[in-house]
């Protein structure tokens, strides 16, 4: 189990850290106008967008961190129970 919630949490992690580039490419090229990649603005250039991606970037990388965390308590609760009662 705590394999599982291990790569369940880098998942999530790592999606939302997707998510907030996402977000930060939405503020620079559609928000701002700022692209070095081309002259024009990127389809979802809103602030909308903007905020939703980077509200669910967020989001993603508290779930994933959450994730770690009870993966880690699980890894450690499992080796007190071979220590205590082996």
């Amino acid at each position: 189990m705590p394999r599982l919630l291990n790569a369940l949490g880098f998942v999530a992690f790592v999606v939302g850290a997707v998510a907030l580039a996402f977000a930060l490419y939405i503020l620079l090229a559609g928000v701002i106008g700022w692209n070095p990649f081309s002259t024009v603005r990127p389809m979802l250039a809103s602030v909308n967008a903007m905020i939703t991606m980077g509200v669910i970037g967020i989001v993603l990388m508290m779930i994933g961190a959450m994730l770690a965390v009870a993966a880690a308590r699980a890894a450690w609760r499992r080796e007190m129970q071979a220590v205590v009662a082996p």
